[in-house]
């Protein structure tokens, strides 16, 4: 499940690492770049492990008939639906703080029932839990290889701030 987690996390900051790209190379030397692209990959770790204890948190916390049967099927559907939310967030974020609290809470039972309708899908519909777990099994070499980057960006991290 921790790559699970992952592959949302990692694609999302290589995405926008990406968009600044262009800057850095403008900006920095390769050095820095390296170093910048490092930091971003230890904190992909860090957000998904986030992520997977946020997820270990609902398994303890709902019902074990809830998960029990189809929990790779139920994680992923809760990380996938809560990275669209995150990304939406930070999208939004300077426009979610301004909103009042009333729409702050619409905002928040918004993206609680849009879990709770997508998990309630997986339970009543086999193709889709299938769906979810077949989609797990083709990103997990990709998600390996995001887990062996993030690692290396950790032990890069390590290493410059101990030189």
């Amino acid at each position: 499940m921790f790559t699970v987690a992952l592959f949302p996390v990692q694609l999302w900051a290589a995405i926008v690492l990406f968009q600044e790209i262009p800057v850095l190379l403008l900006r920095l030397p390769m050095g820095e770049i390296l170093g910048v692209v490092a930091y971003v990959e230890a904190f992909t770790l860090v957000e998904a492990g986030v992520i997977w204890l946020g997820l270990l948190f609902w398994a303890l916390v709902l019902p074990g008939w809830f998960l029990r049967d189809q929990f790779v099927a139920q994680g992923t559907v809760m990380v996938l639906v809560s990275s669209v939310w995150a990304v939406l967030l930070q999208l939004n974020l300077s426009r979610f703080w301004q909103l009042n609290s009333r729409r702050q809470i619409a905002w928040v039972m918004g993206y609680l029932i849009s879990v709770a309708l997508f998990s309630y899908y997986v339970r009543q519909s086999q193709w889709f839990a299938g769906l979810m777990v077949g989609f797990v099994k083709r990103i997990e070499p990709l998600a390996i290889l995001y887990l062996l980057a993030a690692i290396l960006g950790l032990v890069g991290v390590i290493i410059r701030n101990l030189g």
